[in-house]
């Protein structure tokens, strides 16, 4: 293998680092810029880097004041005045600046060619770490070379203060245009009340439905989804870790085309109804939905297409359908649940998307079958109630409830137990369709004459 060539010389300007370093001798104002915007290793010179944790261990400790005098003193009393150049070099600095105000511009340049720096050896690392690797580890140190360049990339420096008008200005002009920037931050599901009660899915948040096995979960996050791509355009993706993705094309098909679903999976459908169900398929064929049906995917696995999605396709919503069957490391499962909601909560602010975990329900026992959901009824709920931004189930009253004759057979309950986002917590209304697969928006008719969700809540409590 051919040795890797050497530079002569790595990238760094000498004549930037002495301003800076005069700048600083000269005003305690260019100390207080530089403290906050430099570092001491981001100068090339081994003598820079001592000369600048010098002049600010100076400024902090003489109460402001690091002039040529004080910094010539305290290295003395250290022992590394003739090590770091002398008092000759610290007058060579004072006057090597063209003024104390320039810090900044020049400071811009010592971080720029530091950055360079480290820039080129995290190249010269990746590369020796891939031509080390082994076949079956590439993807891990894919995943690790991805996430030490957007560390790199990440801009360390401190912003400046802003003084109350510059902060009103800022706020007023964003006022301006609030409007199309707000539906801009969120997704919206087509169910009228979750989007007027909660404004939609918001970027960067973490969504988990709760519910029972049956109840309807895969399906009202499908319709979220289908929502999403179909009707707004807006990019999506499903991780599907139980049903196969012909089995989610029939239920979209079925709702979509209001066909019935069980006929369409039996394929007894009328020649009218094949011919009705082609047209739809013609028309949704086209929609950005993306639907991964890999089984026991790997939590590391998840999170690497989930990255590789966004990148290429531009996800705007993202399902992962269901939560206790992702494959996460370690033995204890409350653990690995608590690893995984973590993982997602970080995935969603890392990617600005909202995400939706769809999450089982378990049976406490000696509760009432009867009693609305709790967020202690979610399996292993530790994690899921810390990390999520809103949690949410399903639910129903038994037949022999007495409410369900005001709410009728099909109207279901969305319950909002916990949002992190706002202050709506209380039952929302949907109407379930089984035949065609689909949660709809439930009339006032079908609600009956229930009252507003806060004093519905009250009463019911």
């Amino acid at each position: 293998m051919t040795a890797e060539p050497e530079m002569a010389m790595p990238p760094h300007h000498d004549d930037s680092e002495r301003a800076v370093l005069g700048s600083m001798l000269m005003e305690w104002e260019a100390c207080e810029w530089a403290s906050e915007n430099l570092r001491a290793g981001w100068f090339y010179a081994p003598v820079h880097q001592g000369l600048f944790t010098a002049i600010l261990d100076t400024w902090r400790t003489h109460g402001g004041g690091a002039d040529l005098i004080t910094v010539s003193a305290v290295l003395e009393d250290r022992g590394q005045l003739e090590r770091l150049g002398g008092t000759s070099y610290l007058i060579a600095l004072q006057q090597s600046s063209p003024t104390a105000a320039s810090v900044a511009r020049y400071g811009a340049v010592v971080r720029a060619k530091a950055r360079q720096r480290e820039a080129m050896e995290a190249c010269r690392q990746d590369t020796r770490e891939l031509v080390e690797a082994g076949d079956a580890d590439v993807d891990r140190l894919i995943e690790e070379i991805r996430s030490r360049w957007e560390s790199l990339a990440a801009d360390t420096t401190v912003p400046d203060a802003k003084a109350l008008r510059e902060v009103l200005d800022d706020f007023w002009k964003d006022a301006e245009t609030r409007a199309n920037a707000l539906k801009a931050e969120v997704v919206q599901t087509g169910l009228v009340d979750f989007d007027r009660e909660m404004g939609g899915l918001a970027k960067g948040s973490l969504y988990v439905l709760g519910g029972r096995p049956r109840e309807g979960k895969t399906t009202l996050a499908l319709n979220w989804l289908c929502h999403a791509a179909i009707r707004l355009k807006q990019p999506a993706l499903l991780f599907s870790l139980e049903m196969k993705a012909s089995a989610l094309g029939g239920k979209i098909l079925a709702a979509e085309g209001e066909m019935n679903a069980f006929a369409l999976r039996q394929a007894t459908l009328r020649t009218d109804e094949w011919h009705a169900l082609g047209v739809h398929r013609e028309r949704i064929q086209g929609a950005p939905l993306y639907i991964d049906d890999t089984r026991a995917l790997r939590l590391d696995e998840l999170l690497r297409r989930a990255r590789r999605r966004v990148r290429t396709h531009g996800i705007k919503l993202m399902a992962v359908d269901y939560l206790q069957i992702v494959q996460a490391p370690g033995r204890d499962r409350r653990l690995q649940v608590d690893a995984i909601m973590y993982a997602l909560q970080a995935l969603a602010g890392e990617l600005d998307i909202p995400i939706l975990l769809c999450c089982q329900r378990s049976r406490p026992e000696g509760r009432d079958e009867g009693k609305e959901p709790e967020l202690s009824d979610l399996k292993e709920s530790g994690g899921i109630e810390e990390c999520a931004d809103v949690v949410m189930f399903i639910w129903h009253p038994p037949r022999s409830d007495a409410k369900v004759s005001r709410w009728g057979a099909g109207v279901k309950h969305l319950l909002i137990a916990k949002n992190r986002l706002g202050p709506m917590v209380g039952r929302l209304h949907m109407y379930w369709q089984p035949e065609f697969q689909r949660f709809r928006n439930a009339t006032a008719y079908e609600v009956g004459a229930a009252k507003p969700n806060n004093q519905e809540k009250a009463e019911d409590d």
